[in-house]
């Protein structure tokens, strides 16, 4: 899971929005057990 990482760093221009409500959004509360409001606020 080193590449979901490897995006978080990484600025995004090109579906970006699709990117973070697909991917970033449900790794952060899924994988890293973060609150909705705080992985929002990260991604």
């Amino acid at each position: 899971m080193d590449w979901i990482e490897n995006l978080l760093q990484t600025p995004l221009e090109d579906y970006g929005k699709y990117c973070l409500w697909r991917i970033l959004i449900p790794y952060l509360v899924n994988i890293r057990k973060l609150k909705a409001e705080e992985a929002t606020a990260i991604a």
